[in-house]
């Protein structure tokens, strides 16, 4: 109760990034490179269906391809679009 008082969070309770969910958005960004080279147009709703399936070969049940995602992922495709290459801002 101190720590919720205090606004503390313990460091077991936070959230913490998997190496796995890199390997899911590099696998989105490839699949996404090779359609746009193969001239395939690309919606939201495909890349949240081939991160399902990147997840689902990859064994990873706790990845949420929530709204937020989306929105991160299709900011990293722009980025991708003007830049040529994948990575942060």
């Amino acid at each position: 109760m101190d720590a919720f008082a205090s606004n503390e969070t313990p460091n077991h309770a936070k959230r913490k990034c998997s190496s796995n969910y890199s390997d899911v958005n590099q696998a989105v960004c490839d699949w996404y490179t090779m359609c746009r080279n193969s001239n395939i147009p690309v919606s939201g709703s495909m890349l949240q269906e081939k991160a399902t399936f990147i997840t689902e070969k990859l064994e990873i049940s706790d990845f949420v391809i929530s709204n937020g995602w989306l929105e991160k992922i299709q900011a990293e495709v722009q980025h991708l679009q003007q830049n040529g290459h994948w990575g942060s801002r």
